[in-house]
């Protein structure tokens, strides 16, 4: 978990304690006047907006990962490391650093699998939702999990509005990893 993932974790805490919190009645008397003071709802969607927001930057860090990896696999050039000294070509690599080469490889490999399995966990469980309107959705997946197409802010505000209106729950990355895990763990 690199630093921005993590900030973006530790944010998303902060917000799911704030939205978690009870609602805190204060009660005054003075003479005859009593009042209660509550909450606004207003900071609830407030919160609950920002809180969308960043699942839906976390999709586009998710991405830009996946393209991360996915350029580092795709333009890997192994090296020979053969050195000439003078008529006697020697390999310079010895066993050891080839198989810690082979490893970083792979594990950079496992790690395009695992976000991929995530980006698709996050499509499926968008196209399942029937609450919102499937070009919302499409608009959703283009701009912030594949990037296909520029955001535009004003509709996004509009659905971000829309999903908090009808209390529509979309994944969040911990999430995805935790379903992916839990289903590893079903059939290792």
């Amino acid at each position: 978990m690199n630093a921005s993932d993590y900030r973006a974790y530790r944010d998303e805490q902060v917000i799911r304690k704030e939205l978690n919190k009870p609602k805190t009645i204060k009660e005054s008397h003075t003479s005859n006047y009593s009042y209660t003071a509550t909450q606004s709802s207003k900071t609830l969607i407030a919160t609950k907006e920002q809180a969308i927001k960043n699942t839906l930057l976390s999709y586009k860090r998710l991405n830009n990962k996946y393209l991360e990896l996915n350029e580092m696999i795709n333009h890997y050039t192994p090296t020979a490391n053969i050195a000439k000294y003078g008529d006697i070509a020697s390999h310079t690599n010895k066993k050891h650093d080839i198989s810690d080469e082979i490893v970083k490889r792979e594990k950079i490999a496992i790690e395009l699998i695992n976000t991929t399995m995530m980006r698709l966990h996050i499509k499926d469980c968008l196209f399942k939702n029937t609450a919102l309107a499937h070009s919302d959705i499409l608009y959703l997946i283009n701009a912030y999990v594949d990037e296909r197409e520029k955001i535009s802010y004003a509709k996004s505000r509009r659905i971000i509005k829309k999903i908090v209106s009808l209390n529509i729950k979309i994944p969040t990355i911990e999430q995805a990893k935790k379903y992916l895990n839990e289903k590893y763990n079903e059939n290792p």
